[in-house]
């Protein structure tokens, strides 16, 4: 989330995936054309800027994909239990 975009095709080209070979489908009525991440608030209130853009950080996970591969997949239980930790840590309740 830099404030940049990034075309399905430009990630298809930098995952090596011959466009050729997909079948398109029709855009759905309401969907966005493009999205942008912006980071200001983020930025403004804790500091924070993005230190790796998103092609690098593509690039870090497909080479880091077979570490990746046999992580642990949460349960929808596991997932929801963390997310009312994560809310209590910040004085709220998880609806």
């Amino acid at each position: 989330g830099q404030g940049d975009s990034i075309s399905i095709n430009e990630i298809l080209q930098l995952l090596g995936i011959e466009q050729a070979n997909l079948r398109r489908l029709p855009e759905r009525p309401g969907e966005p054309l493009e999205t942008r991440a912006d980071v200001h608030k983020a930025a403004e209130l804790l500091g924070w800027h993005p230190v790796v853009s998103f092609v690098d950080g593509l690039q870090r996970m497909i080479a880091d994909q077979d570490y990746w591969q046999g992580a642990r997949v949460w349960t929808y239980e596991e997932s929801v239990e963390a997310q009312r930790i994560w809310y209590a840590c910040f004085g709220k309740s998880l609806k």
